[in-house]
C-alpha cells in the first residue's frame, strides 16, 4: 500500500511538473509572437517619451556579446536594484530587438514583485508577455519554491534569467552587502555550470530608489562575469558566500561608477 501511495505521488509531482513546462514554453511561445509590436512600443516609450539614453550604448553590446560568447552555458544576470525598470532597460541596452529575435533565449526572464502589478490587468498582461513569473514575497513556501523550481528549470534550458541578489529595491540608494540574499546563491548551486553576470546599472540623475528613473536620464552600464568558487560550501554557508561574492563585484563596480562621476 506504502509503495502505491509512493508512486501515485511521484506520478502527481511529474505531472504537476510537466504542465509547468508546457506552461512556460506556452508563455515563451506568446511573448516571442508579440515581441516586434511590444518591443517597437516599449522602446518607444524609452527613447521618446521618457527620453531615456544608454551612455556606450555600441560598447554595452559589444560587451554582452563578448560574454554571451566566452561563457557557452547557464546564466544568471544579477544587477543592483534602484527602479521597477531596471530589467527592462538592461535588456533594451544589452542586445538589439533584432538580435534578440534571432536568439530568445537571450531575452532575460525575470520575477517581478506581484504587489507592484496584481491588480492592474493592462500591467499583468504586458507583464507576462515580457518574460516575468511573478513572485509573491510575502508568499508561502511551496509558492516561493515553485518559481525557484521554474528559474532552475529555465537556466538549464538555456534561458537567460534576471534576479535581484539584494531581492528589492536599495533604500539607501547604495549597494549593501548585508542586504544580499541567498535566494541567487541557491541558484548558482543548483544548475551545473552556471555563472552570474554581475550588471551595475545607474541613472546620472538617480540619487537613492524610486519607482521610475528620472525623465531623459541617461545611463551608465558596466558588467563582469562572476565564477563561483569551484569547491563551494554547501547549504546556506556556501548560499552565502556565492551571494556575498556576486555583491563584491557589485559593490566594486558601483565604487568605480562614483569615482568616474566625481573626478
Amino acid at each position: 500500500m506504502a509503495t502505491l501511495v509512493q508512486h501515485s505521488d511521484a506520478l502527481r509531482g511529474a505531472l504537476i511538473r510537466e504542465a509547468g513546462e508546457w506552461a512556460l514554453a506556452f508563455q515563451r511561445f506568446l511573448s516571442y509572437l508579440c515581441f516586434p509590436v511590444f518591443s517597437a512600443l516599449l522602446i518607444g516609450a524609452l527613447r521618446f517619451r521618457a527620453g531615456y539614453r544608454v551612455r556606450d550604448l555600441r560598447a554595452v553590446r559589444r560587451r554582452f556579446r563578448e560574454i554571451v560568447r566566452e561563457h557557452d552555458g547557464p546564466l544568471l544576470v544579477c544587477p543592483n536594484h534602484l527602479t521597477m525598470l531596471d530589467s527592462v532597460i538592461l535588456m533594451w541596452a544589452c542586445m538589439s530587438p533584432w538580435n534578440y529575435m534571432w536568439d530568445y533565449s537571450k531575452l532575460a526572464w525575470n520575477i517581478p514583485a506581484r504587489e507592484n502589478f496584481a491588480h492592474d490587468p493592462v500591467r499583468r498582461l504586458i507583464t507576462y508577455l515580457g518574460k516575468c513569473l511573478p513572485i509573491d514575497r510575502r508568499g508561502s513556501r511551496e509558492h516561493i519554491e515553485d518559481v525557484m523550481g521554474k528559474l532552475t528549470y529555465l537556466l538549464r534550458e538555456g534561458e537567460v534569467v534576471i534576479v535581484f541578489p539584494e531581492g528589492t529595491r536599495s533604500r539607501t540608494g547604495r549597494i549593501e552587502l548585508d542586504e544580499m540574499t541567498y535566494g541567487v546563491g541557491r541558484i548558482v548551486q543548483d544548475v551545473p555550470g552556471l555563472k552570474a553576470l554581475c550588471v551595475y546599472l545607474r541613472g546620472d540623475k538617480q540619487e537613492s530608489y524610486s519607482d521610475l528613473p528620472a525623465k531623459n536620464d541617461v545611463f551608465s552600464i558596466d558588467m563582469k562575469l562572476y565564477t563561483p568558487p569551484a569547491d563551494p560550501a554547501r547549504g546556506m554557508r556556501g548560499q552565502r558566500e556565492i551571494a556575498l561574492g556576486i555583491g563584491r563585484e557589485l559593490k566594486a563596480m558601483e565604487e568605480a561608477y562614483f569615482a568616474r562621476r566625481e573626478a
